[in-house]
């Protein structure tokens, strides 16, 4: 049979001497050790931190903008396409402008002549111009001379018709016609004009005596306002036969005892009487009306021969200038007009849209074509209303974009921030701008950007949990740990928050000391 160990050959009373002293053992050091701490702490250490706000935006270029006429009109010209690059000014879309320029064109000739005449005026009449206006004068006056030499002739022919009206186409009406009493050779029902026509027949004879003899005192050489007076008087005592002309043919229509032969000679002798008349007060009519007219017209050349002499006035020149800037105005006016049926870009970019096609027409106010900057873009980003005021222009950013995941950083700046708020999804938020800097990446228009913005960077700083740290009546306090296991209550200044939630204590407690940060009981 083998031989047993020495522990097989232990009895079982040994057994239970054992057992029993390591429960004794086992029992005093429960009873001896310490008890676990109900606190979880830090040891404080300075350490470089940094405070973050993290948003998201998009990619923007730094110019952007749609652009539309301002006029309407059809299309004649599109000279640019997308993704074409173009310069500041350059001509994108032309509209029909044919119209506009013929109007320019009339409206430069008009400035340009309103604009040699002010010129002539400050330089003044030349020489040659005088004389021309005073042979303008001198012509004038000749032909009114010519006029007023004319007059006698024209009164004594105006007599002649009246004398032969009156004393040749009327014998037969009236019986002692020249004596003091002219009465009709006819019966007639109309009593009143019978009267009317003999009382007409003595004023006429009696006219025409007076015509008679002032034509003897006139002549040719006569001055001009006896040769004016004459004719005058002409026309007043042709005036007074006319009428006499209307009586008698009042007395021929209700004439009763004359035959249908002699009534008919009647009425053809005043018809003629009366056309002759009417010739001569038209000639004397004319005659006056001419020599008004052409005595203005002496007076106006005369003006005009005394203003180049004098040379133009202050106020003549000043109203031309008027005219002139009314005239330069004009062609500005149209010019503005043609420049709106031009589409242009306002910088030098890219074209990202273009819908204008040649030969359709456009409305006014509607977007057409879409230039964006090319090489500089930025980030637009809303950050929250608890955020805003630790972000300042010119902070730094750290960002990626999810079009090359987090292995691709960019770097940005703050470069604005609204002042006004806007209102997304009922949270009060504040438009943030940041410029992207340059990178080997390509960055396009519209990407995702995720955005930690740096607002503020300690190179040493001494942090806690934020949990570390309670509010008492407006004052800031941490739980100190001491050395025998207890805590203390300790007032500290807080200062930014890191990424991680941490607080920065500025004061109140030093490197190497610990806080609770969390209790287990």
């Amino acid at each position: 049979m083998p031989r047993l160990s020495a522990l097989t050959q232990l009895s079982w009373k040994q057994y239970a001497v054992i057992a029993a002293a390591i429960i004794a053992i086992g029992f005093v050091y429960l009873k001896t050790r310490p008890a676990p701490s109900p606190y979880e702490s830090v040891v404080l250490k300075a350490a470089p931190m940094e405070q973050l706000v993290s948003v998201t935006g998009k990619v923007q270029a730094q110019q952007s903008v749609e652009l539309a006429f301002s006029v309407s009109g059809r299309v004649v010209g599109v000279d640019a396409r997308v993704g074409q690059a173009v310069s500041a000014g350059q001509s994108l879309v032309r509209l029909d402008a044919s119209d506009l320029s013929a109007q320019l064109a009339q409206a430069q000739a008009q400035a340009d002549s309103a604009q040699a005449t002010l010129d002539g005026l400050k330089a003044g009449a030349l020489p040659e111009d005088i004389a021309a206006s005073q042979a303008a004068v001198d012509k004038a006056r000749q032909d009114l001379a010519n006029m007023y030499a004319g007059i006698s002739d024209t009164l004594s022919d105006s007599l002649a018709k009246g004398t032969d009206a009156v004393r040749t186409q009327l014998d037969g009406v009236f019986s002692n016609a020249d004596g003091g009493n002219p009465q009709l050779t006819f019966s007639t029902s109309d009593s009143q004009s019978a009267t009317d026509a003999a009382t007409g027949r003595m004023l006429s004879g009696v006219a025409l005596n007076d015509w008679q003899t002032e034509l003897v005192t006139i002549s040719p050489s006569s001055v001009t306002a006896t040769l004016e007076t004459a004719v005058a008087h002409g026309i007043a005592r042709l005036a007074v036969m006319r009428t006499l002309i209307q009586d008698v043919n009042a007395t021929l229509n209700s004439s009763t005892n004359l035959s249908a032969a002699t009534l008919a000679s009647y009425k053809t002798s005043a018809a003629t009487a009366l056309s002759e008349i009417n010739t001569a007060m038209s000639n004397l009519n004319s005659t006056s009306q001419s020599i008004a007219s052409q005595r203005i017209t002496v007076q106006q050349l005369q003006s005009q021969l005394e203003l180049k002499r004098a040379g133009a006035t202050p106020q003549a020149i000043a109203a031309q200038q008027a005219t002139v800037n009314a005239a330069r105005a004009n062609v500005q006016g149209i010019q503005a007009q043609l420049g709106k049926t031009v589409l242009r870009a306002p910088f030098s970019g890219l074209v990202t849209r273009q819908d204008a096609k040649v030969g359709t027409t456009v409305t006014l106010n509607v977007a057409l074509v879409s230039v964006s900057s090319q090489g500089g873009y930025e980030i637009e980003t809303y950050v929250p209303e608890a955020d805003i005021a630790k972000v300042a222009v010119g902070n730094r950013a750290r960002v990626t974009l999810d079009a090359y995941g987090d292995a691709v950083p960019f770097s940005a700046t703050v470069l604005s921030i609204d002042p006004a708020e806007t209102v997304l999804e009922g949270v009060s938020t504040y438009k943030v701008v940041l410029s992207i800097a340059q990178s080997k990446k390509p960055v396009k228009s519209g990407m995702t950007a995720n955005v930690d913005i740096v607002t503020a960077t300690r190179a040493s700083a001494i942090s806690v949990p934020a949990r570390a740290v309670y509010q008492n009546n407006g004052k800031s306090y941490v739980k100190m740990l001491l050395a025998n296991g207890t805590t203390a209550e300790r007032e500290v200044t807080t200062g930014i928050q890191g990424a991680d939630g941490s607080l920065e204590l500025v004061s109140g407690v030093k490197e190497g000391e610990s806080i609770v940060t969390y209790t287990t009981q």
